[in-house]
């Protein structure tokens, strides 16, 4: 399905990691190793998903990180309880993680998550390159290892490689890789401009989105479809319907930050941080223990349509695009209506080779 109908509640649950990924992004943002307040959570938790309250209804609890969720298992599993223990109607559980955590969490995640997407980069030559522990080790082992342990319980398990200029050539080794595994999805992610002042890889490994979209038609494409195992990537989330928004930030959904605010996008994730102002929409009251929301903050992003954009008014491709990534935008030219030409080419030429509007696909994009 398009990604905008992901109702889902968002808790960043930490912002340290044990990895060394030599793309790392959040650079600054992680200059501080904190901790979600469990008290916070649990109060998102009944604000959101047993009170039903906010801009929209959510039916899913997704657990994300600027470093690593796993870090804190102990959390996850509280969270995960108690969400269960008072969601009215059924409840669905995503988590987005590294991969690198024990055999014994492999087992409890593969019981009770239903969807677990694994920043996983390709075969494990192409993976420890670009991602080896912050020790200095490889990670593909234990990663390899947990997607088989997950493999057989109820999750959905999908994919996700950073695509860069060491692995832009590999794209469709990495395919062949993701069809040998126990994995539902896959889902390429370039790497495209790397965030923060002080950002570890300065950018050396971008590539540029148009170069992304060319090799993704000549080659993956030609490989498609592969039976059992989903494709896509992060320029065509919108291309099995028609929508005015990018994604589930335009509802907006829920994202619960680590230092006590409520965010709209995996890209604003502080509201202590200038940067991010567009895409806040509310704040833990920890004093009252209250949540409260910004009707403006929530109706300006609720305003964020091809409609309202230009020059996504006159694009014949608008309604499966969206007017692309606000997270994006908001941090390189701090407008989320601005449109990025780069990604227009890039989009168009995905969508004069790929059907659109030929069914709804079966995984949201990670």
């Amino acid at each position: 399905m398009s990604h905008w109908r992901s109702k889902e509640l968002t808790i960043y649950l930490n912002d340290s990691c044990n990895m060394g990924c030599v793309y790392c992004y959040p650079g600054d943002y992680k200059e501080n190793v904190r901790v979600i307040s469990k008290e916070f959570a649990l109060a998102g938790i009944d604000y959101f998903i047993k009170n039903k309250k906010g801009p929209t209804q959510l039916d899913r609890v997704r657990f994300y990180a600027l470093g690593e969720p796993t870090l804190e298992m102990g959390l996850i599993k509280d969270l995960y309880y108690y969400a269960k223990s008072v969601a009215e109607e059924d409840i669905s559980f995503e988590l987005q993680s590294n991969g690198t955590f024990t055999n014994d969490d492999a087992e409890w995640i593969g019981n009770h998550i239903d969807t677990v997407w694994i920043s996983l980069d390709g075969p494990p030559e192409i993976h420890d390159a670009q991602r080896p522990l912050s020790s200095g080790g490889v990670s593909s082992d234990l990663i390899l290892n947990n997607i088989k342990v997950i493999s057989h319980g109820i999750s959905s398990i999908g994919m996700r490689p950073t695509i860069t200029n060491l692995s832009i050539d590999r794209m469709a080794e990495i395919l062949e890789f993701a069809s040998s595994i126990n994995v539902d999805a896959l889902y390429f992610h370039p790497e495209i401009k790397a965030q923060g002042k002080n950002v570890r890889s300065d950018g050396v490994y971008n590539i540029g989105l148009v170069e992304f979209a060319i090799r993704y038609i000549e080659d993956i494409l030609p490989k498609l479809p592969i039976e059992g195992l989903f494709v896509g990537n992060f320029l065509t989330i919108n291309f099995d319907e028609k929508t005015s928004i990018y994604c589930r930030s335009c509802l907006p959904c829920p994202q619960l930050t680590v230092d006590g605010y409520i965010s709209a996008c995996d890209k604003a994730p502080l509201g202590s941080d200038a940067r991010f102002d567009s895409m806040i929409f509310g704040k833990w009251d920890a004093k009252n223990q209250l949540i409260n929301l910004y009707q403006d903050k929530i109706d300006y992003l609720k305003s964020r349509k091809v409609e309202n954009m230009e020059p996504c008014k006159e694009c014949a491709i608008s309604k499966n695009c969206g007017g692309g990534c606000l997270g994006e935008m908001n941090f390189y030219k701090g407008d989320i209506f601005v449109v990025n030409k780069e990604y227009c080419e890039a989009i168009k030429l995905l969508a004069s080779n790929i059907p659109l509007n030929a069914g709804l696909y079966p995984h949201t994009h990670p």
